[in-house]
């Protein structure tokens, strides 16, 4: 009853099948790589394009502009014209009200049979003096596209230019999707059980995955940083180039012309050839430095997707969609063995990795649910054996312990390092008297290990951010020293302003209602009710370790996390921390959850579990939703 309460509210008010929606397709010219922008043009120069009609229904042509961050005036005199030389339709474009660059759309009455006729865009302006010109960006010429000409001289690329056309089909493929996302949340309503493992399992197969494909690539959180780095690892490029001082990679010479637009159900619709293209085998230098000195560990998973596909020269979306699926696999393969192996607090385990940030995370290729997904493994099995003493320690166990700690310490300045302190909890007699010691010889090894990477890392690869204005980490570094005070201030005012808004946000904000605030509120403030605690004594010793290790862990992981963007992200003095998210908190999310899980609160709630399961499960619902409302 409450998906269907869920899914009338969003039917009634979305509006997901009507048909008011924009039924304009549109579908650039070529498909070669983005090269540059024209000289200006003046009203003494002519910029011309040819090109042949796709579809029928003809109904306007988007331009990119590129006003080279100045202020522009005057008129682009935008001109179509048939292959006869009739103009069919004409319009001023005032330059001023152009941004700085993106494409312009001008509509026209549609042309019923163009398909397969060719048309040619002329443009020419009113501005006499160059530097008052506007410009427009052009690809290289593939073999589907015309060169452009400047004056009646080939340009040597294509015009940037989209071509719409009247086609009821998009709107066909939305409202299949819509459907397909309605189906399969009521299929999991009828299988939703009180196990949480195989509640799991039934959300990230019929609902999460779908994230893979409904989530436009790359999404807005870096994922095309991270596939970068996925992509020069395929190759066996394990570390960035640096080329006349500028780090990036060698990379397919289409990588740029792939990479740097949107892929989504959309796009490839209106332009397959662009998708279907696989990655070349000719190489140029790609400016990346963004992910330069991250450690490569977590990003080999999606690697090993990226490098089976172009060994057998794969289309480029299937290259895409499959780091994103093997990286979502491998998240829900470790989740499910993580809520599985804890005995005690599972819902917490379930939870977590149902979070709509976590499952809009875990389909991409952000490195996010790989140390998510390895944490929670960690954590789980630290605490089955520190609260069942009579288990014994598997071979399997122990590797598990050990990949996931190289996983979880991998991250950028060891930020998350302190969770591995849970291993504290697991009894010293699970171990033979031998072997204690070289338990933390293994951990110190590998700590060490990681601390001269990192090190070595930064070193290599002395990037500067450059996209937040005056950030220099040795300065900054300076900055705190001879500002201790002033500093913490800033840090501890930080956590007063925003832990309820990230509480809220471990949701996700992409989410069409106000569920998505329930859903975070309720998995932090929640763990009051988890039904599977462990049952303490009175003045239990295990309660205060328990405790204390836990605030211990989220007090130093939080102070890392916001020292490591104040650091490297944040301009030099400003009195604030920027570029925090919610998502660096998941992997301690649990260290909050614990000790709040202490509080004596009986719960009676029938079908507690289940009911939990179908509250999680509406919140992926919603953040799919919003998804396909983009």
């Amino acid at each position: 009853m409450i998906i269907a309460l869920f899914w009338a509210m969003i039917i009634f008010v979305i509006r997901p099948f009507s048909s008011s929606d924009d039924p304009v397709t549109r579908s650039e010219i070529g498909s070669g790589e983005v090269l540059n922008v024209t000289d200006p043009i003046t009203s003494s120069v002519t910029v011309e394009q040819l090109f042949v009609a796709k579809q029928s229904d003809m109904c306007d042509i988007s331009v990119y502009f590129d006003t080279l961050g100045e202020q522009k005036y005057g008129k682009i005199l935008f001109t179509l014209m048939s292959e006869s030389g009739r103009v069919l339709a004409e319009e001023k474009i005032d330059v001023s009200t152009l941004k700085e660059k993106g494409f312009y759309t001008v509509s026209f009455d549609k042309i019923e049979e163009s398909k397969g006729r060719a048309f040619s865009v002329r443009m020419t302006s009113t501005v006499n003096d160059a530097s008052g010109g506007i410009s427009i960006w052009y690809r290289a010429k593939d073999d589907q596209s015309n060169t452009a000409t400047v004056n009646g001289d080939k340009l040597g690329g294509t015009l940037r230019l989209k071509v719409g056309y009247y086609d009821s089909s998009m709107q066909l493929i939305r409202i299949i999707c819509w459907i397909v996302l309605i189906a399969a949340s009521f299929v999991f309503a009828i299988f939703v059980g009180d196990v949480y493992e195989k509640n799991f399992i039934l959300l990230a197969f019929l609902l999460g995955i779908l994230t893979c494909f409904y989530n436009p690539f790359p999404h807005v959180i870096d994922e095309a940083t991270h596939f970068f780095r996925s992509f020069m690892i395929s190759q066996g490029d394990f570390y960035d180039d640096i080329y006349i001082s500028r780090i990036g990679g060698n990379v397919s010479a289409n990588y740029s012309s792939v990479v740097d637009s949107t892929l989504s159900i959309r796009s490839f619709y209106e332009n397959p050839g662009k998708w279907l293209q696989s990655f070349s085998a000719d190489k140029e230098f790609y400016l990346h430095p963004y992910m330069s000195s991250a450690i490569p560990i977590n990003h080999m998973i999606a690697a090993v997707a990226i490098f089976v596909c172009r060994l057998f020269k794969l289309p480029a979306v299937i290259v895409i969609l499959s780091g994103r699926l093997l990286t979502y696999l491998f998240y829900t393969i470790i989740c499910y063995f993580a809520i599985k192996k804890a005995k005690y607090y599972k819902g917490m385990f379930f939870m977590i990795a149902c979070l709509p940030v976590s499952i809009w995370l875990a389909g991409s290729y952000s490195i996010d649910p790989i140390v998510l997904s390895s944490a929670l493994l960690y954590i789980s099995i630290c605490l089955r054996h520190f609260f069942d003493e009579s288990l014994k320690l598997t071979w399997k166990e122990r590797v598990a312990l050990i990949v996931s700690a190289l996983m979880v310490m991998s991250v950028k300045y060891l930020i998350y390092s302190p969770i591995l302190l849970m291993i504290l909890l697991i009894p010293r007699a699970k171990f033979k008297k031998k072997e204690y010691p070289f338990v933390w010889i293994i951990a110190g090894v590998m700590l060490i290990g990681i601390l001269l990477w990192q090190g070595y890392m930064l070193n290599a690869f002395p990037f500067v951010e450059d996209r937040n204005g005056d950030v220099n980490v040795s300065r900054q570094i300076a900055y705190v020293m001879s500002n201790k005070i002033s500093t913490a201030r800033v840090f501890l005012d930080y956590l007063i302003d925003n832990t309820l808004y990230n509480i809220e946000g471990f949701s996700n904000s992409r989410g069409l209602t106000f569920i998505s605030s329930i859903v975070g509120l309720m998995t932090v403030f929640g763990s009051v009710l988890e039904p599977d605690r462990y049952e303490f004594g009175e003045k239990d010793k295990k309660k205060r370790k328990l405790v204390a290790l836990s605030l211990i862990i989220l007090l130093i992981c939080t102070m890392l996390i916001i020292a490591s963007l104040y650091v490297g992200f944040t301009p030099v003095g400003t009195d604030g921390v920027e570029g925090i998210q919610t998502r660096y908190f998941l992997p301690i999310l649990i260290f909050a959850m614990l000790p709040l899980s202490m509080i004596r609160i009986k719960n009676e709630i029938p079908d507690y579990r289940k009911k939990i399961s179908l509250l999680m499960g509406i919140g992926i619902m919603d953040s799919l939703a919003g998804m396909l409302k983009q």
